[in-house]
């Protein structure tokens, strides 16, 4: 993986695709989203589903283990 970054505004129109600049990428990260147990949290207003692609433990995501049950899950990076 090159580890670039494409920014854009959602609402910007792309008339050239030469115009398009790949940045190299940030080392921050941001949360986009944490769980509540106590909360039933509407995310979305309609039914829909959500895959990932290219996902690869180490880099783009960390495998984390639960010391108290031993559940394994991924963390997207």
């Amino acid at each position: 993986p090159r580890e670039s970054k494409i920014e854009f505004n959602d609402s910007e129109k792309i008339d050239d695709a030469n115009t398009i600049i790949a940045s190299a990428p940030k080392k921050e990260r941001k949360v986009i989203a944490e769980w509540d147990a106590y909360n039933n949290t509407i995310i979305a207003e309609i039914d829909g589903v959500v895959s990932f692609e290219d996902i690869e433990a180490g880099y783009s995501a960390d495998e984390q283990i639960d010391e108290a049950t031993g559940k394994r899950s991924l963390v997207i990076n």
